[in-house]
């Protein structure tokens, strides 16, 4: 039974917004900020998956210059796997614009972020030019003790997956963040607020508390339901 287990808080966008902006058009200001939350507010020690992808020339955009982005990269990272950004309808061809795309290991992190710091101001594409995807998972974590939060433990939940907090980062010319949190807090009292209030000084992007909500059994105890909570 569903009602066994513990109920949670949780921090998660709307499918209408995917994502969150870093407020900045520097991409070591953007990797500062979420460095910084991670190392304060979290356990998190290395990144779960890196991806680095640079995009073809768009239309109307010069060809030459997005082709020597791609061979710059090639030469640090090599060949890459080339595939269509999207298909027309209904024939389900291909577009003529693609992408290149890296799966990296940790030790090329810093190689991806220097080729990206470097190589800024990036020139005004749709998508693009370069992106560097990485993703974390985390337990939260005291930010003065270093102690991770209680009950963080994946038996106390009917759902291993209800423990898991994370984030995926996309450090381009315009960074953006989308965070996925799991609180194990039954219920938004003195306590939840007073870590959220801990924490949001640290949060790379603004902490919007309308996207908070309290996951609880429903009335069966078949599974969880996810209600508003007051903020």
């Amino acid at each position: 039974m569903i009602s066994d287990y513990r109920s949670f808080m949780v921090y998660h966008l709307p499918e209408s917004i995917p994502s969150q902006s870093l407020r900045t058009r520097k991409i070591e200001k953007a990797w500062q900020k979420v460095n910084s939350f991670l190392s304060k507010c979290t356990d998190a020690n290395q990144p779960s998956s890196i991806e680095f992808l640079v995009y073809e020339a768009g239309a109307g955009k010069p060809i030459k210059q997005a082709s020597l982005i791609i061979k710059k990269a090639q030469w640090v990272f090599g060949k890459g796997e080339r595939s269509a950004i999207a298909e027309s309808w209904p024939d389900g061809k291909e577009l003529a614009q693609g992408l290149h795309r890296w799966e990296l290991k940790i030790t090329e992190l810093e190689s991806a972020l220097d080729f990206l710091i470097k190589g800024q101001p990036w020139p005004n594409y749709a998508l693009g030019p370069v992106e560097l995807i990485i993703g974390y998972d985390f337990r939260w974590i005291d930010p003065d003790t270093k102690q991770p939060l209680p009950y963080q433990d994946k038996h106390l939940l009917i759902s291993p997956w209800s423990a898991d907090s994370g984030l995926i980062l996309w450090l381009s010319r315009n960074s953006r963040i989308s965070i996925d949190g799991r609180f194990l807090f039954q219920k938004a009292d003195k306590s939840f607020w007073k870590y959220v209030n801990l924490i949001e000084q640290y949060f790379p992007c603004r902490f919007e508390r309308k996207y908070l909500r309290l996951a609880s059994s429903n009335k069966k105890g078949t599974d969880y339901v996810f209600r508003r909570i007051r903020t």
